[in-house]
């Protein structure tokens, strides 16, 4: 039985929610995995091709400074200073590769995508998380979340109930673990 998660409920009560957000944030992991940095990559390529307002959030192990040497990424798209949770608040969609701030991203109510899910530990698609493989499943997913409004809604809605799977009621969680 899933009573809920404080330490979530918490942090959901600490982040602004922006209703308007527009942007795309990229949470990469970590730099030192090559699947990681396959990701980054073609990812970055593919979001300049498609002129989508995205910042990237670098690991805090890692360089941001790599993230514009080695990658398809502007310096201004970089947001290394900021809480990864009030970025994840701020934007409309949440990618990543296997990046633990996928699940924070679940917990804050934004969809969110898994980029390469199969190569991953962790293949989040399989409980329900967006995902794809290839450029072309990731852009259609990503362009139509960004222009259709009933899609977005119900890949939020379907992901409001796998949040629920997860981590039950995170709105009430202490109130229901102090009536124990």
């Amino acid at each position: 039985v899933h009573i809920g998660n404080p330490k979530l409920e918490l942090m959901r009560s600490n982040v602004s929610i922006s209703e308007s957000g527009d942007g795309i944030l990229y949470i990469p992991t970590r730099l030192k995995y090559e699947q990681a940095r396959k990701s980054l990559d073609w990812f970055s390529k593919l979001a300049t091709k498609n002129e989508w307002n995205i910042t990237y959030k670098p690991h805090p192990k890692d360089d941001p400074t790599e993230l514009v040497e080695n990658y398809s990424i502007q310096p201004e798209q970089i947001v290394a200073d900021e809480s990864l949770h009030d970025l994840i608040g701020t934007s409309k969609i949440v990618v990543g590769f296997r990046s633990t701030g996928l699940i924070d991203a679940i917990a804050l109510d934004r969809v969110t995508l898994q980029l390469n899910p199969s190569e991953a530990p962790e293949d989040w698609t399989k409980i329900g998380l967006l995902g794809g493989r290839d450029e072309e499943s990731i852009s259609s997913k990503i362009n139509r979340l960004l222009s259709d409004e009933q899609y977005y809604q119900r890949a939020l809605n379907n992901q409001k109930q796998l949040r629920e799977s997860l981590f039950g009621d995170l709105d009430n969680a202490s109130e229901k673990i102090s009536d124990l």
